[in-house]
């Protein structure tokens, strides 16, 4: 699939197609299965919300081989932690490596995604996160996200990570409508 303003992309006739053949079956008399848009931008929209919930199973359950499954194999993290420290990591392994070392009773949840393409066609997604502790503390922060359109699909290419509940004394990263999807 490949992104263009507004979240189109190149099979656009078939989903026109598909409209078009239910239409026809609900005018003969039978009802359609199933509603479909038009417009794609719902699927394409879809497909990388769906890509954002994923990252938060394969890490919750510590489905490591389905890492490629989210990211691109060159992915970049940009990681900002809660006591203000900073950690960028680049390619799928060292990802791994990354993510192995965090507490497997985390649970991640991400949420409030908004998403903007910019005019060379690559889609940023803005998300709020939200991870639950064990103990039922939690942290949040913002996922910036660099979409890359591949051959299995959208893959993250670029992570950005802000937490938000610091003390008010500590200095952080804060992202806004200024700085999602313009770096």
């Amino acid at each position: 699939m490949r992104w263009s303003r507004g979240l189109r992309c190149d099979y656009r006739e078939e989903v026109l197609a598909r409209r078009d053949s239910e239409s026809a079956r609900g005018a003969e008399g039978r009802a359609p299965s199933r509603q479909v848009r038009a417009d794609p931008v719902s699927h394409d929209s879809w497909a990388v919300h769906e890509l954002l919930a994923r990252y938060g199973h394969v890490v919750d359950n510590q489905a490591w081989d389905e890492l490629p499954s989210v990211f691109t194999a060159d992915v970049r993290l940009d990681a900002e932690f809660a006591d203000g420290e900073f950690r960028v990591v680049t390619g799928l392994d060292r990802l791994r490596e990354f993510l192995e070392g965090f507490d497997s009773r985390r649970s991640h949840h991400t949420l409030n995604t908004i998403l903007e393409v910019d005019a060379d066609g690559i889609v940023h997604a803005w998300s709020r996160f939200l991870v639950v502790e064990f103990d039922a503390t939690s942290l949040t922060g913002d996922y910036v996200d660099e979409i890359v359109d591949t051959a299995d699909g959208p893959r993250i290419g670029k992570r950005r990570i802000s937490t938000r509940n610091r003390p008010a004394d500590e200095q952080g990263r804060v992202e806004s409508f200024e700085t999602w999807g313009r770096r």
